[in-house]
C-alpha cells in the first residue's frame, strides 16, 4: 500500500523520501545512490554516524528509538519501517 495515509499525516511515500533524504544528507551522498534495500555500512556509515542518524530521524519525525531498536535498523528500508510504526 504505497500511498496508505499514516496517522493523518504522512503516507509510507513521503515517509521514505524523507528517510532517503536524511541519509543523503547525513552520509553525504547522492541521493540517487540511496536506495531501500542499502544498509547503513554500504552507504559509508560508522557506528558514530549511526547515532547521529537515528537522532536525525528522531528529531525529523517526532519519536524516540532505543539502542535495542538501534541495532535493529540497519537498512534504509529498516528505518522506513520503523519510522511508519511509531509516528
Amino acid at each position: 500500500m504505497p500511498n496508505e495515509q499514516i496517522n493523518n499525516r504522512l503516507t509510507k511515500d513521503e515517509i521514505s523520501k524523507k528517510v532517503i533524504e536524511i541519509v543523503a544528507d547525513k552520509g553525504c551522498v547522492e541521493i540517487e545512490t540511496v536506495t531501500l534495500d542499502k544498509t547503513f555500512k554500504e552507504l559509508g556509515f560508522d557506528s558514530l554516524d549511526n547515532v547521529d542518524l537515528i537522532m536525525s530521524f528522531e528529531n525529523e519525525f517526532l519519536i524516540h528509538i532505543s539502542d535495542t531498536d538501534m541495532e535493529k535498523i540497519v537498512t534504509v528500508q529498516n528505518a522506513v519501517e520503523f519510522v511508519a510504526a511509531h509516528i
